[in-house]
């Protein structure tokens, strides 16, 4: 967003003779660092996970947290809404809001390593062709 302001304020100041290129160049620069940024995120919420499985292990307890998310939602849609400092299970409702599955947060990470984005539905039949 400062980034988008920042173009724009040197884009109008170059129509009014103001002939401030750092205020471009800086523009751009915050534009790029959030583009990067973005695509980090999930490495960002995956080291969190792993520091949840740490402090579990030295205290011996962890908060948990329910959340509930519709078969066609995708892994990732998902790990958006994870809390850095409590265990998550996720349960996948139907369409009719039925309970099918309850996910939990080592499996959504191992099926992004090893599946990428895909849905909960099909997260739930992979799960079931293996059992």
């Amino acid at each position: 967003v400062i980034g988008i302001i920042f173009c724009i304020f040197s884009i109008v100041g170059l129509f009014f003779s103001v002939k401030s290129i750092n205020m471009l160049v800086v523009a751009f620069f915050i534009l790029f660092c959030s583009f990067k940024e973005k695509g980090r995120m999930v490495y960002i919420v995956m080291g969190d996970i792993i520091r949840k499985k740490i402090i579990f292990l030295r205290k011996g307890y962890i908060e948990n947290r329910m959340i509930s998310v519709s078969a066609e939602n995708n892994l990732l849609n998902a790990l958006k809404v994870i809390d850095k400092n409590k265990y998550t299970v996720v349960t996948v409702l139907n369409k009719e809001m039925k309970v099918i599955d309850l996910i939990y947060e080592e499996e959504m990470l191992e099926a992004l390593k090893n599946y990428g984005n895909i849905t909960f539905g099909k997260l739930v039949e992979l799960r079931e062709s293996n059992d």
